[in-house]
């Protein structure tokens, strides 16, 4: 069973927000209430897969809502009073969790990402700080750890190879495109490639695969310009389906990304995922 117990969790926090930041770990069986006070409660949550219960574990530390969680393994069945039963695995649907239209899921196919299950721990993390998230540069210390030491999952480094043979054509030409049909394709999954692409362009024709997913990340700066890449592509596709400028900060933004890290930048990290 691949079950974990998530203690000194805010009381306001409830399970559908709990769902929504442990979705990034992988797939939920269930979220079930073992004890609720007046301050903190504490949650067994199960995965259906071991991978995303070490995703989870790595999160362990981490803020939500003003508070350090605690996250241990479960060695056995808890207690429930309160069982969440999720929905059945994503199929063949593009985009699982609809609040993170970054992480797709499903048969590894070039017509859709990779199952978060599969991916780095380095690159869940820095897809959490893009939302908002805020993660210490030793739990990101500790993923990159877990990356160097495992290594990237044979899934995932075929799932990128399976991208790179389809759009980084290296005949440069009308006649490649059209054989290939390379413009179409792309286009319908520009939202998807753009988060494994370095410099995607209209056609994809001689894009290449962005160099934060082909080697395990060195240090904590590169997760985190990772998760501004991320942030400001998000920004752009949201801007480019609503039709309208966001040059203005939203109501209730999180604090900048030099206040959250002590490092200087210009770029904020997205709120739209804040636990209030």
């Amino acid at each position: 069973m691949s079950t974990i117990t998530a203690s000194n969790i805010p009381a306001s926090v409830s399970n559908a927000k709990l769902q929504d930041f442990f979705s990034f770990c992988g797939k939920i069986q269930s979220i079930d209430s073992k004890d609720s006070g007046a301050i903190t409660r504490t949650v067994s949550i199960t995965f259906e897969s071991a991978a995303a219960l070490q995703t989870a574990l790595l999160l362990n530390g981490a803020e939500l809502a003003g508070s350090k969680i605690e996250i241990t393994e479960s060695k056995g069945a808890l207690p429930s009073d309160a069982a969440v039963s999720q929905p059945p695995a994503y199929a063949s649907a593009l985009q699982p969790p609809p609040q993170h239209p970054d992480t797709l899921s499903g048969t590894v196919t070039p017509k859709e990402d990779i199952s978060q299950e599969e991916k780095p721990k380095t690159a869940i993390l820095a897809q959490y700080l893009s939302h908002g998230y805020l993660l210490s540069d030793n739990l990101i210390s500790k993923a990159i750890e877990h990356d160097q030491k495992n290594g990237y999952s044979s899934k995932f480094k075929g799932f990128l190879g399976s991208l790179d043979s389809k759009y980084h054509i290296q005949q440069k030409s009308a006649e490649a495109d059209k054989k290939y049909n390379v413009t179409d394709q792309f286009q319908q999954h520009k939202q998807t490639l753009d988060l494994y692409f370095d410099s995607a362009k209209q056609t994809g024709i001689g894009s290449k695969i962005h160099g934060f997913y082909l080697n395990a990340a060195k240090d904590a700066k590169e997760v985190h310009e990772e998760a501004k890449r991320l942030a400001a592509l998000k920004k752009q596709q949201q801007e480019a389906s609503a039709g309208t400028s966001t040059d203005s900060a939203p109501s209730g933004s999180l604090p900048s990304f030099a206040e959250a890290t002590g490092t200087t930048t210009d770029n904020d990290y997205p709120a739209d995922n804040k636990i209030q």
